[in-house]
């Protein structure tokens, strides 16, 4: 055979079934209800398990030129299906995101094009019934055959592929055969960010139809005044149906018989949301089969450029999210999705983008019952064509492969096949036409049949954003304006002057220690009606399993790690989970900013508090407590009783009046599950709300002894020796070299100055100026010290500035060390910024102490790692932890761990306490890696621990942001001040 189908990018299927909803037959009534849970049926003959597998480094090498029968080929090896081959050793992970992995030449693909033989047998027996094979996902397209003969082709890998088989099988084994290809034509519309891989990655299998079977149905429901609804069946096969409707408690609502179509009226039926996702099931049944569906009551419209689902507007809080496992890779189980979708819910996410494809059919059934709002999007992604000139030309050329007319009857298959697969989920809300193309005619016409076909849903694309203005475009059937990563600047600028909805089809970028800009970005979202919502970039970091090292570490890859020539680094690591789906602690923030109750202080004992749902009252769903806390310690706390809010609706709370004996109080309003759900148990944490109620921050101050000390002076040091302390001050940095307390010695090596961080991964940008203007590699010029005794003190003053080779200081002022009789240090400094210069990524001091010092104990924002744009999750208290447990391994080393606005810490360990205190609050880190380390390894299972607890006490540590991919850092997080003032007290005491 001449396989040149895949060469086309026209022929996208020969063969095939038309396109229809996702559904499974069954053979009675209770197995169909049975199968919305398990996708189960006695008319599902499953296919998945293990098969013969030859794989090939191209179709040249399979044929030997074109002289031998593939389908001869006896098969090496079995590999499992689903799978991708290169978790089999065969080919190679890669990852690129806006590249693709071959010359961009559409629609030509390489010849040397890996292929791979799938081949098992199947047992039939004539039983009257249709065979149907049935293919979820098939990276990048297949050849499908059955005893050696022909059967049919399809492509697009993320969609369905359906094939009648009756007339190529023979009573008792046959062979069914695939010939899989790594590219095809159609490759130039999948560019998708995420690691590539290949193969039959989705489950296939025989549906046993009866010879009349009903094809396909569509379901709507519409309203005028959300009270009346009406119900519509339209039925593809011109059979008759009979038609049950049942609804949440399996209780029969309707019955009746219908040949082509079938209108319903309810009245005022339970209504479908991510809130509350009241399900209905219909069952069909004609010649024998019997289909099961769940659905919901729902409209979604837009009225006066707000959107609406069921009357009331909404937001999205959502997620972009692939289908990736690091052991399975794009291979999805149920079991893998339900975990993916259990935790979504318990941390508050309601909506998904399907980035940038259709997830397997199934998964949107599981949307629709856990309650999500879903952005469905279509298997399109032309993103490389940006990258066409050897670098990302942008605007210049984005539309330049859709506007070439290639692919636009390619790009409305690939939309049609979408909406049709998917029309009758009740969580789908928005179609996607894709992501990343630019546009087109093509697009517009795409567009423009969606809206034809299905006008009970919304539409967006963000790639109209992109489009080439040399040509006539035309964006009227787009019903939202899509972008990506707007800045608040933008996002205002937007309301002054709009025509339509906003919806950030992504924003807030998750990569590694991130994001840091989750707050500001839903404060926008709640302030503007019309701003819908937005997606956050992205679910999971994207990582390939490569085993355990030595010392019993997990290694997980990205690219760079694989066998390619070019890779786009670790920016497939951009998820709020793990690969191994441990929450990241950005996934907590993001929970807790967009908790469904916000409180704010309104009188010294009043707080109002302000439910965000839509369709939920506070009463029916979460219970409500706060505490009081002085200094970290609860002192009051109480559940509210009979409390409630109607939705959207605000309602004051009276706070019990409390004796507060520090500085520093504040009221933590608590939100838990008032009931199990189907995602969580009763007292699930939801959220919390802080406020500060009191903050009477003193300076420090340090009282005068009557224990005496004497001073040593040389050129470069001075020696401060007291009755049970020991202090070496380098005159060349201004702080202390060498510390001895009761014997110990407290410093293991100098300590300096510091305003470095191992860059995270939104760093990706600013870093260079960084490294640039030398902040890594900082040096001390001092110009005077000052030495004074007065009143049992020492006080040490040093002139100086901070700067790097060839660059003028970027720092210059004062630093004062304060000392008394009993070893107390106060650390003051007023230092002025070169404006000129980069804001610096911290200010601070690095404390080297001994490794035995473990024992971690601060007062400041906990337990999560926290800075001053991520600290929403934590709560201020007391914290105990080991300092080995101070650390977030983030896939690729970097910054972690912080804490934000500490006011007291110490660490403790072989008889001796260092205590920090700095009433107007540090950020600080104590770790076993250092900065250096951290910036230099590429894996978290690199790192090499410091001989040292290596303590950093800042006064100013810059936010995290989005900015890899998003807005640069907000000026209000940046280290960016033209003077700094900053004082903090060290002190000791000998433990037994």
């Amino acid at each position: 055979m001449d396989f040149t189908n895949h060469l086309s990018p026209v022929i996208f299927s020969e063969n095939t079934e038309p396109n229809r909803s996702f559904y499974l037959p069954s053979a009675s009534e209770e197995e169909a209800f049975l199968s919305l849970k398990t996708f189960k049926s006695s008319l599902k003959v499953e296919l998945d398990g293990e098969w013969a597998f030859q794989y090939w480094d191209s179709i040249e090498d399979a044929t030997d030129f074109g002289q031998v029968n593939l389908l001869e080929t006896q098969e090496k090896e079995t590999i499992t299906v689903p799978s991708v081959w290169q978790n089999f050793q065969h080919d190679s992970h890669s990852y690129v995101n806006f590249q693709y992995p071959f010359p961009y030449d559409p629609p030509y693909i390489p010849k040397e094009n890996p292929c791979a033989l799938y081949s098992r047998n199947y047992n039939y027996k004539k039983d009257g019934k249709l065979n149907y094979l049935y293919f979820e996902g098939v990276d990048s397209c297949f050849y499908l055959f059955v005893n050696n003969s022909y059967v049919g082709y399809n492509q697009c890998s993320h969609l369905s592929s359906e094939f009648l088989l009756d007339e190529y099988l023979v009573e008792g084994n046959n062979k069914i055969s695939i010939l899989v290809f790594k590219y095809c034509a159609g490759s130039y519309l999948e560019d998708q960010d995420k690691l590539r891989m290949s193969g039959i990655f989705r489950s296939l299998y025989i549906l046993k139809r009866s010879p009349e079977h009903l094809v396909d149905f569509k379901i709507t429901t519409t309203t005028t005044d959300y009270k009346n609804w009406k119900f519509a069946l339209v039925i593809d096969g011109g059979k008759e149906v009979d038609v049950k409707i049942y609804d949440d408690k399996h209780g029969l609502v309707y019955s009746s018989t219908a040949l082509n179509s079938l209108e319903v009226d309810f009245k005022e039926p339970k209504l479908w949301s991510a809130e509350k996702p009241n399900l209905y099931t219909i069952v069909l049944f004609s010649n024998g089969e019997y289909i099961a569906y769940n659905f919901g009551f729902r409209c979604v419209e837009i009225k006066d450029k707000i959107v609406y689902l069921n009357g009331k507007s909404i937001k999205f809080f959502g997620v972009n999210r692939h289908d990736s496992n690091p052991y399975t890779g794009s291979a999805i189980s149920l079991e893998q999705a339900k975990i993916d979708l259990l935790l979504m819910k318990q941390h508050n996410i309601n909506a998904i983008r399907t980035s940038h494809y259709p997830n397997a059919p199934w998964f949107l059934n599981l949307c629709t019952f856990y309650g999500f709002y879903v952005i469905d999007e279509s298997d399109i992604e032309c993103h490389g064509s940006v990258s066409q000139l050897g670098y990302y030309a942008g605007d210049e050329v984005y539309s330049h492969l859709a506007n070439s007319g290639l692919y636009d009857k390619a790009i409305l298959d690939r939309v049609k096949r979408t909406v049709k697969r998917d029309l009758n989920n009740s969580c789908v809300l928005i179609w996607s036409l894709g992501n990343e193309s630019g546009y087109s005619k093509g697009f517009s016409e795409a567009a423009h049949w969606i809206k034809s076909f299905d006008n009970t849903r919304l539409t967006h694309y963000e790639g109209a954003l992109h489009a080439d203005k040399r040509f006539e475009n035309d964006f009227s059937p787009l019903d939202l304006y899509s972008r990506m990563y707007a800045s608040p600047k933008e996002v205002d600028e937007y309301f002054v002057f709009f025509d339509k909805p906003l919806i950030q089809c992504e924003y807030i970028h998750a990569m590694g220690n991130g994001p840091g800009d989750t707050e500001e970005n839903v404060s926008q979202i709640l302030k503007y009606p019309s701003y819908l919502g937005g997606c956050v970039w992205e679910w999971c970091d994207h990582g390939v399993y490569q085993g355990i090292t030595k010392d019993g570490k997990h290694k997980f890859g990205y690219g760079g790690d694989f066998a390619t020539t070019r890779d786009d680094g670790n920016f497939c690591m951009d998820g709020l989970v793990y690969p191994d789906r441990r929450p990241h602690t950005g996934l907590k923030e993001y929970k807790n900013v967009i908790r469904p109750i916000r409180a704010k202080q309104v009188s010294p004992l009043e707080f109002e508090l302000s439910n965000l749902m839509y369709f939920t009252t506070v009463g029916e769903y979460l219970e409500v407590e706060y505490e009081i806390r002085d200094f970290g310690q609860i002192v009051y706390k109480e559940t509210l009783t009979d409390f409630d809010i109607n939705p959207q609706e605000k309602k004051l709370v009276k706070i019990k009046e409390v004796a507060t004996l520090s500085d520093f109080v504040t009221v933590v309003f608590k939100y838990r599950l008032r009931f199990d759900q189907s995602w969580a148990a009763k007292g699930h944490m939801i959220g919390h709300d802080e406020l500060i109620v009191k903050n009477e921050a003193k300076p420090v101050s340090l009282t005068t002894t009557d224990s005496s000390f004497t001073l040593k002076e040389n050129s470069r040091y001075l020696t401060i020796r007291g009755n049970n302390f020991l202090y070496t001050v380098d005159k060349n940095t201004g702080l202390l070299a060498k510390m001895v307390y009761d014997n110990k010695n407290v410093l293991t090596k100098p300590s300096n100055w510091n305003v470095f961080r191992a860059p995270v991964d939104n760093d990706m940008h600013v870093k260079a100026k960084w490294f640039e203007q030398g902040y890594d590699r900082s040096k001390v010029f001092t110009y005077s010290t000052k030495v004074v005794e007065t009143n049992g003190l020492v006080s040490i003053q040093t002139e100086l500035s901070i700067a790097s080779d060839s660059v003028r200081p970027f720092l210059k002022g004062l630093v004062t060390l304060l000392i008394n009789g009993e070893g107390k240090v106060v650390v003051k400094y007023s230092l002025t910024r070169d404006c000129l210069l980069s804001p610096l990524p911290r200010l601070g001091i690095r404390l080297y102490l001994p490794k035995e010092m473990q024992a971690l104990e601060y007062f400041g924002y906990g337990p999560f790692e926290s800075y001053v744009d991520k600290h929403h999750s934590s709560t201020f208290g007391k914290y105990n932890l080991c300092v080995k447990e101070n650390f977030e391994p983030y896939i690729r080393p970097q910054e972690n761990s912080s804490h934000f606005n500490t006011k007291l810490l110490s660490l403790n360990g072989d008889n001796l306490k260092v205590k920090v205190n700095c009433p107007k609050g540090l950020s600080f880190n104590a770790s076993v890696y250092s900065q250096e380390e951290l910036t230099v390894k590429k894996h978290n299972y690199e790192l090499v621990e410091s001989e040292d607890i290596i303590l950093c006490l800042d006064s100013k540590m810059a936010g995290l942001g989005s900015s890899s991919c998003g807005p640069e850092l907000n000026p209000l997080y940046q280290v960016k001040d033209s003077n700094f003032e900053f004082e903090c007290e060290l002190s000791f005491n000998t433990v037994e």
